[in-house]
């Protein structure tokens, strides 16, 4: 399994406009590879005279053209396509003195020399990584975001072993608790960040000054926060966990909340399982918010408003979030029971 970390490079201006000169150049060889991969049925392209950059990036055009031509076979029309933003190859290796962590080495092909190594700094979450047992893979890639020079770090950790599970965590992602879990759990809101930032918009907007995405990045934060608490909980009471369904969830919109950040919270929790041997779950979210965790009936009127959940057949009481997280927990012990049952016919047919 691998992660990504950025790291800031700290180069001179002569370093820095070698290095940017390699980037160039590396994104003006992909430009004109990944069209002719394309049209030519990805077939190999002869790169003699320019160079090892140049087999390095039509290297890296040969994985994308394969995966258009593959959704070209599901049915997703793909007619140009697009513009690739790599990152310039490098080689990343740890400082033995001074004040910064690594050295970024990349292709020169300005001065005589045959490489060119930039300073960069480690940070926080690097480190911790480290800690945690996962190790730097030598091979990075160079980038230019929001104006600056960033080294794209990979590390690697070997992917822990799926326990068995007995019981499901359902989780459901709400505005006013950002999440809410099947044991009664609820989660940080995220209606004060949305409003605040409604505010700072306004504002700026007022000012004439640029209009940042901030306020995604503060759900984001939340949201990694708590899909961490809700793997831990689950770690705690050996349950395998439920969510809806990140690629239904995506195009949705449940009033100030968009589908995005429901989604990515899946998509966080499915990192996070992996990585720790936990079993995610992914529900269909049709009708969770409706459905009486008690009965089973399904009432649009037993919604009665967004905190409040009285089925209109059998008179249940609870908490709307906390019903409907336990409605996808219900669904996902079904599943989970079903995969039990598939393993147990498939086991028994090779016995």
């Amino acid at each position: 399994m691998n992660r990504s970390y950025k790291l800031k490079v700290y180069g001179n201006k002569v370093k820095t406009d070698t290095a940017l000169y390699t980037l160039n150049r590396f994104k003006a060889f992909s430009e004109c590879f990944i069209g002719k991969l394309f049209f030519n049925g990805n077939r190999h392209i002869s790169t003699v005279g320019m160079g090892d950059l140049a087999d390095k990036a039509q290297k890296k055009c040969f994985g994308v053209v394969r995966s258009l031509h593959a959704l070209q076979k599901e049915g997703i029309k793909t007619n140009v396509p697009y513009k690739p933003d790599f990152g310039c190859p490098g080689m990343i290796y740890p400082a033995k003195k001074g004040a910064f962590d690594y050295w970024i080495s990349v292709s020169n092909l300005w001065t005589k020399r045959s490489v060119v190594a930039l300073p960069a700094k480690s940070h926080k979450a690097l480190n911790g990584a480290l800690k945690n047992g996962w190790k730097i893979i030598p091979n990075c890639e160079l980038k230019i975001i929001n104006g600056n020079l960033y080294a794209i770090v990979f590390v690697s950790k070997e992917t822990s072993r799926m326990k068995k599970f007995n019981n499901v965590l359902g989780c459901d992602v709400g505005l006013k608790h950002s999440v809410s879990c099947s044991d009664r759990y609820l989660g940080h809101g995220l209606k004060r960040a949305i409003r605040t930032d409604r505010i700072r918009t306004a504002e700026r907007r007022r000012q004439g000054h640029k209009v940042s995405s901030k306020v995604k990045t503060l759900i984001k934060q939340i949201l990694d926060r708590e899909a961490k608490t809700v793997l831990r909980r689950s770690q705690r009471s050996l349950s395998a966990i439920a969510v809806e369904s990140p690629k239904r969830l995506a195009n949705l919109r449940s009033g100030k909340l968009q589908g995005w950040a429901r989604s990515y919270f899946a998509n966080r929790l499915h990192i996070l399982g992996k990585e720790n041997g936990v079993l995610i779950l992914d529900i269909n979210p049709y009708q969770t918010s409706q459905t009486c965790s008690k009965c089973g009936i399904v009432d649009k009127k037993s919604r009665r408003s967004r905190d409040e959940f009285v089925c209109a057949s059998c008179g249940h009481k609870d908490h709307a979030d906390t019903n409907a997280s336990v409605v996808i927990a219900q669904k996902g012990a079904q599943m989970l029971a079903k995969k039990s049952a598939i393993r147990m016919s498939k086991f028994l047919a090779h016995t």
